[in-house]
């Protein structure tokens, strides 16, 4: 079943009163960032963008994490690959 543009537009407008433990999806992020989804696709597999969390078939991103990528997209890209380049040494 295929998202609804009024339901995301219903999620976007009560983002932020979702506690950072919420779990929220591709197309209210997409809406957040103002891109297509498609572009998204794009830009987290060059690691611009949030990958999220797979549930199944569906991609869910931290309520918290789309708010610190929101407030410092640089930073937070940055402080992501530390952690990917940490993990990869762990392994």
């Amino acid at each position: 079943m295929k998202y609804r543009e009024d339901d995301t537009q219903k999620d976007v407008e009560r983002f932020d009163s979702l506690p950072d433990v919420a779990m929220t999806n591709v197309p209210v992020l997409c809406a957040l960032l103002k891109i297509c989804e498609s572009g998204y696709y794009r830009g987290a597999k060059r690691g611009i963008y949030p990958e999220g969390y797979k549930l199944g078939a569906l991609r869910r991103f931290r309520v918290g994490e789309v708010r610190s990528f929101l407030n410092d997209p640089a930073g937070w890209a940055k402080a992501s690959s530390v952690k990917k380049h940490d993990n990869k040494k762990q392994q």
